[in-house]
Parts: structure tokens; sequence; C-alpha cells
């Protein structure tokens, strides 16, 4: 065989090899993109299934200025239990007004806990002759890369070019965040912040609902990831978070676990 016939068998050769290598990588990245695919509908159809009951355990906190969230929690006859963020009341006055989802309003009154006075949580109670309304089943505390739901309602914020005074009164708009633990803490930061997430929460979230998968309550939402007021990120002991630690707080999202025995 003379040169000129060799460089075209290695060359031909070297197409072959390359169009198998490109194949199989085509093949990879199809497989990737179906299973990308295949997990972002699986997302939705998870949201779906849980989006009526996230809606009918939230109420919206009415405030002197905005509103806040909260979860139906507990009944005992015709008095009703939400829980919010002890944060969240110190903008309004008692009694405060809460609307369920069927836009009633009812006016609640704190149900003083000892055993909450350390959290960033607290407890109120209504009354509802008439009406029954769903409470949310609880979970136990997540697991880091669990799949949760952060639910609540949210505020408008203004935009570069726009002034406050020149928007329209703030109208909530029920949202269901999906995303996943990144963060669960063996001792929780001060107020009981615990549960690190990637939802990005934002401001009316707040005492809106942790869901797991299955739609069970697992905590409350209390704080937005990138928190400008004050340090936060430490310990309840006073302790404080080594560097590379602290930097993954800082991008979460944080919540404070709720458990079956909170109204016991």
């Amino acid at each position: 065989m003379n040169e000129l016939g060799k460089f075209f068998n290695f060359k031909l050769f070297f197409i072959f090899i390359f169009t198998l290598f490109s194949l199989q990588i085509s093949h990879q990245s199809l497989s990737i993109i179906n299973s990308t695919i295949e997990q972002q509908q699986i997302i939705k159809d998870i949201v779906a299934d849980l989006f009526p009951i996230a809606k009918a355990i939230t109420v919206k906190v009415n405030l002197d200025e905005g509103f806040a969230s909260g979860v139906l929690v507990a009944r005992q006859g015709k008095n009703f239990f939400i829980v919010t963020n002890a944060h969240v009341i110190r903008g309004g006055k008692s009694p405060y007004q809460v609307e369920t989802f069927d836009g009633k309003t009812y006016e609640a009154e704190v149900e003083e806990m000892e055993k909450l006075k350390d959290k960033d949580m607290t407890i109120l109670k209504f009354h509802s002759p008439t009406m029954e309304y769903l409470t949310a089943e609880k979970g136990k505390l997540p697991k880091k890369d669990d799949f949760v739901l952060a639910v609540g309602f949210t505020q408008r914020q203004p935009q570069n070019n726009e002034n406050e005074e020149d928007l329209e009164p703030i109208k909530p708009k029920f949202e269901v965040l999906t995303g996943k633990v990144t963060l669960v803490l063996d001792k929780p930061l001060k107020q009981g912040y615990q549960i690190g997430y990637s939802n990005p929460v934002v401001d009316g979230m707040s005492g809106g609902a942790i869901l797991n998968k299955n739609g069970e309550l697992v905590g409350i939402n209390a704080m937005r990831a990138y928190a400008i007021l004050g340090d936060p990120y430490v310990y309840e002991d006073d302790t404080i978070p080594r560097d590379s630690l602290r930097e993954l707080m800082i991008k979460s999202s944080w919540g404070i676990p709720i458990f079956p025995s909170v109204l016991e």
C-alpha cells in the first residue's frame, strides 16, 4: 500500500473513532438531559400534589404595615392554633388579624408558651364557630439534601427605577418554592434557627411552612439568605461557627424545626 493509501486509511480510522466517541458523549449528554427533565417533572408533580394542602394550612397574618405568613398546626374544639415567627407579631398589635385560605378574617391572640420564649416562634389562637380548617401533619427533622417546599405569601419589592411611594398597595401572592436542605445543625443558632435550605424565601414568607415531599410540616421559614441585620449566625451557647460553615450559612435560608410536642 502506498503512503497516500495509508494516510487515507488512518484518516478513516480516526473519523470512525471520533464518531464513536461523539456518539457516546451525545448518548451520555442525552441521558443527563433526560434525567434532568425527569427530575423536573417529578418536582412539578410533587408541587401540584401538595399545593392544595400547602394553601389550606397557610394563613396570612395582616400587620400594621404589610403582612406575613403562618401555619395552622392544631385544633381544640372550635379553637385553631397558628404557628408563626415571634418577629412577625412585633410588626402588629393584638388582636392580630389572620386570613385563612377561604378569605375569611379572624381576630387572633397570642398563646403564651414558656418553651418558645427563646425562639423566633409564637402561637396565635383564633375561634371559628362554623368553619373547619385543615391543620398540618407534623414530620421529623429533615436531613441534608432532602427535598423541601417553602410556603408563604410574598411581597413585591420596588425595582431599581421605582420609588416606594409610586407603587400600588402591595398585593400578596401565595408561593410554593422548591429547594433542598443545605444544613441541619447539631445545635441551633440563636432564636432556634437550625434548618438551612436553598429555597429563595423573601419578605412576607416569614412564619410560613417548610414541607417535606410528603406534605408534612418540618419547620417554619424564619430568615432569608444573606441576612443584613445584625449577626444571626451565632449558636445558642454563644459559640461562633467556623468560617467555612459560616459561608454556607450566609447563603442559606433558615427555618425553625417544628415537632408534634410544640403544643403539648
